[in-house]
């Protein structure tokens, strides 16, 4: 069995200020063996595409040569064991050396080629080793977790150097300063080989907490032992950093979580499976090891690709056993840490209120099984910036190029309304928005005040927390959208355009009036036949089965009418017509709606 294993170091640039470490780059592991000839040649076209062609090494073509011995030569990629990776790298000489017909070459001509690793072998590679090939420098070497040999460039090893390359059971890339475009093409080529690939984040990577201004105090609560929740049930996690003797960031948004929960009277009832998980590696090195060692045995253990991860641990094993005192903590560190709740047999929740200074790292890669297993909400960060136009750090790249039901990224608002965090430009970036001003309401965080996005996410998560213990999954983020409370302002800029109500969301099933002073009514079920014409187009109103489309909310604000699209899942600018409440005690109409209620909506 034959793995390919391509590490890169990404480095995106945009607004964010953040010093890039020389040593936070990624791995990008392929099981070689499960791939069909269409896959190698996905990978191959991706590694072509990422050499620039004047980085391209110049061959002069010799007596009886063509150009297919030529690439194998190189490579050990034939015609007829890899057809479409050999049709890659042709295409790729054809079009940087101006060959018009790749089967007429001439004896002196000079064609270029795109430096490549060399194939392994199929049968009877060595797993005790990998063949590393470094994209910039185009240098191969054969490694092992006690470090590389060098053994030369491409275009310049015999036949023995290719021989002990492709005896490597394993294939390393490594490539840095990668275009954002290109790691779109990475995220593709990931989710069309699946289990098959995976991204290792490697080195050290430096973690900013999403506050404006802390300071320090005696601390709160202890944090609460994880208990293994029963099948269903709901655990929130809180990524963070924590103090035993200070009101630490960390302590602040575990207080806005309980806050939240006593708001929601659960607090007694789920504070057993509200955990803390320590950013801080360094805090306790010996149970980080812990962490990634689970890690790697209960996600990794039949994946050849394993011995990567084994070289990352080692190597931050040698570190603590030196004392090393390391910048930021281990990158895989981090994603072990987020990883490991997908063995909650339950509904994980995690809530992430930082960002990972270092650029171009991905902590979660596109890794759909821990998608659906987790609701993961991540702050974005504290600056005025349209987010589809930003190169995002991360866990809000990952959550974002993920962007699904259950990848949710939360903006904030301060006391005048203004939004102090990304927003989208036309709404569908960025699911939430809240308060993003906390006073601690909890031990010796009582009274601490700060701000920023750190305190709205963990609000949004605890309340997600709460209702997934309750409602089926896929509901909960819907009701939780169907609950803002509309600031005009807002829309466009996220899909639920003002905090969640706690008092609206914990509501049963059913049809809901919001009156103008904030009052909620109870209107009727959802089982009955609502309607209203929304831009002319005549549509049921409240839940519907099937695919019939259909609008859940409905605001009629100062300036405009809002709804909500079940389609679309985010509130929007329309023009109601006509609207059709049936009530037990008759049908109220549109005019009639706007009299008595600022909006209705169908939970």
């Amino acid at each position: 069995m034959k793995i390919i294993f391509l590490m890169a170091a990404f480095f995106l640039f945009h607004n964010l200020q953040a010093a890039a470490s020389p040593e936070a780059r990624m791995i990008l592991a392929v099981d070689y063996s499960k791939l069909s000839d269409d896959e190698i040649g996905q990978v191959n076209k991706l590694l072509i595409e990422m050499q620039p062609q004047d980085e391209y090494f110049e061959h002069t073509v010799a007596e009886n040569e063509n150009l297919y011995s030529i690439i194998q030569n190189y490579t050990r990629y034939s015609d007829g064991a890899s057809p479409l990776s050999v049709t890659q790298i042709a295409n790729a000489v054809a079009k940087a050396s101006g060959v018009g017909n790749l089967n007429i070459i001439r004896q002196g001509q000079t064609l270029q080629f795109p430096s490549l690793p060399v194939r392994p072998f199929r049968e009877g590679a060595s797993y005790n080793q990998y063949q590393e090939f470094n994209l910039e420098t185009k240098e191969l070497a054969i490694c092992s977790a006690d470090g590389c040999d060098p053994v030369g460039l491409p275009k310049t090893l015999i036949n023995n150097q290719r021989r002990s390359l492709a005896d490597s059971g394993a294939l390393s890339i490594s490539v840095s300063k990668i275009a954002p475009r290109e790691f779109e093409k990475i995220d593709v080529l990931l989710s069309n080989l699946g289990s098959k690939a995976t991204l290792i984040p490697s080195g050290y990577v430096e973690i900013e907490l999403l506050q404006d201004d802390f300071g320090v105090s005696p601390t709160i609560v202890k944090s609460h032992l994880p208990q293994a929740p029963s099948a269903g049930a709901a655990s929130l996690y809180i990524v963070d950093k924590f103090s035993e003797d200070n009101c630490a960031h960390g302590n602040l948004v575990e207080d806005v979580v309980r806050d939240t929960l006593t708001k929601l009277q659960a607090w007694d009832e789920l504070k057993a499976r509200v955990h803390r998980l320590e950013l801080d590696f360094w805090k306790d090195p010996e149970k980080g090891i812990k962490i990634i060692r689970n890690f790697i045995d209960s996600k990794y253990a039949d994946f050849h690709a394993k011995q990567l991860f084994e070289k990352e641990l080692y190597d931050i094993k040698k570190d603590v056993e030196r004392g090393a005192a390391r910048d930021g903590i281990p990158a895989l560190y981090l994603r072990a840490l987020l990883e490991n709740v997908e063995a909650d047999n339950g509904i994980p929740v995690l809530s992430a209120s930082f960002w990972v200074k270092d650029q171009g790292i991905r902590i979660l890669p596109r890794d759909h099984r821990f998608y659906e297993r987790t609701f993961i909400f991540a702050a974005t960060p504290n600056l005025s910036l349209e987010i589809e136009s930003a190169s995002l750090p991360e866990p809000q790249g990952s959550v974002y190029s993920n962007r699904s039901r259950s990848a949710i990224l939360v903006s904030a608002f301060d006391a005048n309304l203004a939004i102090t965090s990304m927003f989208s430009r036309n709404g569908d970036g960025i699911e939430f928005i809240d308060l993003g001003t906390v006073t601690g309401q909890f031990g010796h965080c009582k009274n601490r005040n700060d701000h920023g996005s750190s305190f709205a996410t963990p609000k949004i998560a605890a309340l997600v927390f709460k209702l997934a213990n309750e409602s089926p999954r896929d509901k909960v983020i819907r009701r939780v959208l169907l609950s803002a409370d509309i600031q005009e302002k807002f829309v466009n800029r996220v899909q639920a355009p003002g905090s969640p109500r706690l008092d609206l969301a914990n509501l049963d099933s059913g049809l809901y009036g919001i009156k103008h002073n904030g009052i909620i009514e109870r209107l009727s079920s959802t089982s009955k036949k609502h309607t209203l014409t929304v831009d002319q187009i005549k549509q049921p109103f409240g839940l519907v089965s099937g695919n019939t489309p259909s609008i859940a909310g409905v605001f009629f604000g100062v300036n405009d009418t809002y709804v909500f699209r079940e389609s679309l899942w985010r509130w929007s600018q329309a023009k109601v017509s006509t609207f059709s409440i049936v009530t037990d005690i008759g049908t109220i109409e549109l005019s009639e709606l706007k009299l008595k209620y600022k909006g209705v909506i169908a939970l």
